[in-house]
C-alpha cells in the first residue's frame, strides 16, 4: 500500500514538471548543496539563511512566553524547527513539489543550528543572543538540567545532526530527481516516447554473452 502510495505520488511530480524550467531551480539546489557540505564540515557552521532561523527562534520565546520558564525557552527551538514543516505543508498544498523539497534543505538548516546549540549545552562557549527568552542563561543548558538530561547534551546533538543530514539528503536527492524531470521531459516528448535499457544475456551458443539494448517504448 505504500509503494502504491509513493508510485501514484511520483507520477505526480511527474507531471507537475511537465513544462517547468528545470535550469533555473538548479542554482538554489546547488546552494543547499554547498550549506550541506559546509554544514557536514562543521558543526559551527552558520549559513546566510541562519538569521533567517535565529529571527524565528526568538519568536518562538515571544509565542511561548506566557507558558512558564520551561516552554518559554524551549519555545524558541521548537518554533525555528516547526517553520520549515508548515512551509512543507504550504507548498504542499500549493502542489509546489520542488519548493516543497526545497523546505527539507531549509529544516535541515534549523536543526544543524538547534544540534549545535545542545552540543554547547554544558560548555556555554557559544554566543546567547536571547531578547525574548526565559532569562540570559542558555537555552539548552536549563531545558536539559530541567530533564536531568545535560550530561547527555553531545548525544542527544548528535541525533539532532543525524536527522538534519537526512532531511538535506531528502531535499538534494529529491530535489535534483526534480530538476532531472523537468529537464528530460521535453526531450522525451520530441522522441514520441520514454527511452530505456534493457540487458539481455543470451543463451545457447552465445553463452554468457552480454549484450545492451535500447528500445523506445511508445506512450
Amino acid at each position: 500500500m505504500i509503494f502504491k502510495f509513493v508510485r501514484s505520488q511520483q507520477e505526480q511530480v511527474r507531471e507537475w514538471c511537465r513544462g517547468r524550467n528545470g535550469y533555473a531551480r538548479i542554482p538554489l539546489w546547488l546552494f543547499f548543496a554547498y550549506i550541506f557540505i559546509r554544514h557536514v564540515m562543521s558543526i559551527e557552521y552558520q549559513s546566510i539563511i541562519y538569521p533567517l532561523n535565529l529571527g524565528i527562534h526568538e519568536l518562538g520565546h515571544l509565542i511561548f512566553s506566557f507558558a512558564g520558564p520551561f516552554f518559554n525557552t524551549l519555545g524558541g527551538s521548537l518554533v525555528e524547527s516547526l517553520a520549515p514543516i508548515v512551509g512543507m505543508w504550504n507548498f504542499y498544498v500549493q502542489e509546489d513539489y520542488f519548493a516543497l523539497t526545497m523546505c527539507f534543505g531549509w529544516y535541515s538548516t534549523a536543526l544543524f543550528s538547534v544540534a549545535r546549540y545542545v552540543d554547547d549545552a554544558r560548555a556555554m562557549k557559544g554566543p546567547l543572543v536571547s531578547p525574548f527568552g526565559a532569562g540570559e542563561g542558555h537555552d539548552w543548558n536549563y531545558l536539559l538540567g530541567q530533564m536531568g538530561l545535560l550530561s547527555f547534551d553531545h548525544v542527544i546533538a548528535g541525533i539532532i545532526w543525524w536527522a538534519a543530514i537526512l532531511s538535506m539528503t531528502v531535499c538534494l536527492v529529491v530535489g535534483g530527481w526534480i530538476i532531472l524531470s523537468m529537464i528530460i521531459q521535453p526531450h522525451r516528448e520530441n522522441t514520441g516516447g520514454k527511452y530505456r535499457g534493457t540487458l539481455f544475456l543470451l543463451t545457447g551458443k552465445y553463452r554468457g554473452t552480454l549484450f545492451l539494448l535500447t528500445q523506445r517504448q511508445q506512450k
